[in-house]
């Protein structure tokens, strides 16, 4: 296999491993709450001891082609994908803001009072993050 090929499959199994981890920690967890959404468990016992027995089947696999191809271990920084998150998630408030929320349609007369200095203080708050992250 060429360095491309393995480059290629490294990081389509690494997607696969995150997936999987993901679903993995919501079967745990029997779902996730927060303040604006809820994902809700409907699995019985024994289809989520199922599941998770199959999770762990497909890392086996995952083990059994990195060490046949060689393939290399992705680091990532915690740092750069909070970096990267949080950039992101202040570029979405920015776009909640009053002024870009006329483009669906008549705004209600002061919710630019209401909610941007709501949306402004989130933005802040990320900020303030992103100085920490910033921090050696």
């Amino acid at each position: 296999m060429n360095p491309d090929q393995k480059r290629h499959l490294t990081t389509t199994l690494c997607m696969v491993e995150k997936n999987l981890a993901h679903k993995e920690n919501l079967l745990r967890s029997q779902g996730e709450k927060g303040v604006l959404y809820e994902i809700v468990d409907t699995f019985h016992e024994e289809q989520r001891r199922e599941l998770l027995a199959r999770i762990e089947q497909l890392r086996e696999h995952l083990a059994q082609v990195q060490d046949q191809f060689g393939l290399a271990v992705e680091r990532t920084d915690i740092r750069s994908i909070f970096k990267g998150a949080l950039n992101m998630l202040w570029v979405w408030l920015q776009e909640s803001k009053t002024k870009k929320l006329r483009g669906y349609g008549t705004v209600d007369e002061g919710l630019d009072q209401d909610l941007d200095p709501l949306v402004e203080k989130m933005a802040s708050l990320i900020d303030e993050v992103l100085k920490i992250l910033a921090e050696t």
